[in-house]
Order: C-alpha cells, then structure tokens, then sequence
C-alpha cells in the first residue's frame, strides 16, 4: 500500500487521480479501506494547494475516500467542497447533507471539536440558505 509520499509522488504525474482509481478498483475487494481519513485529508489539502487546478486529483480523492469510508463525515464534507469549486450546487448541497447527517456518530478519531463545528456550521448555514 502507498504511503502518503508515494501517493503524492503518484499525483504529481498528470494521471495520478486515474492511476489511484484503478489502483484502489484492483485492491477494493481484498482491502475496501486500505486508508483511514487523515491520510485522505492531509492528501486532499495537499493536492487543493495549487496542485490540482482542474479539480480531477481531487475528485479521484474523494471518489475512494466516500466509497472506502462511507461513514466519513470528512469524506463528505470534502466532496461538498469539491462539488463547490465545480460550481455544481446541487451536489454540494447533497454532500452537506451527508456530512451533517454522519458528523455524530462519524468515530474518526482525527474528527477534533473545530473541524465537527466547521463541517456543522458550513453545512447548516447552507442547507438553511435556501
């Protein structure tokens, strides 16, 4: 299993987010969640510091983070912002909803009280904005 530097040295090639889906499709069956979500997020904040203009990496990211982890309130949270700079509202609104509906029984124990509050205030304030 790739450690957090050989996923980065992978995602600094142009295929990164192809080649970890198809890493993750040939491993899933034997080992459906081969990462906790610190690693996905410290890999998901590295790749949004202007590493990933197109959104591609992350998205790749965040496919495996939700489908490996689908308790992760994190893992949602990160796909609300994801759908966010896509511009697609409709699935960011979905994946708030998501997040907010695991945050309290999501067991991450990385999950500290700011980042709870963050994803529970950023998800209230915009499913209520409407």
């Amino acid at each position: 299993m790739p450690s957090l530097y050989e996923l980065k040295v992978l995602f600094s090639q142009e295929s990164g987010g192809e080649q970890f889906l198809a890493w993750y499709s040939g491993i899933k069956a034997t080992n459906p969640q081969p990462y906790g979500t610190r690693l996905l997020a410290e890999l998901f904040q590295w790749l949004g510091s202007g590493r990933d203009a197109d959104l591609k990496k992350r998205d790749a990211v965040v496919k495996v983070w939700t489908e490996a982890l689908p308790s992760s309130s994190r893992g949602y949270f990160a796909a609300a912002c994801l759908s966010k700079g896509k511009g697609d509202e409709v699935s960011a609104r979905a994946n708030q909803k998501k997040a907010r509906e695991l945050l309290d029984s999501d067991e991450d124990i990385f999950l500290d009280n700011i980042t709870r509050q963050k994803i529970k205030g950023t998800a209230t304030l915009s499913l209520t904005a409407n």
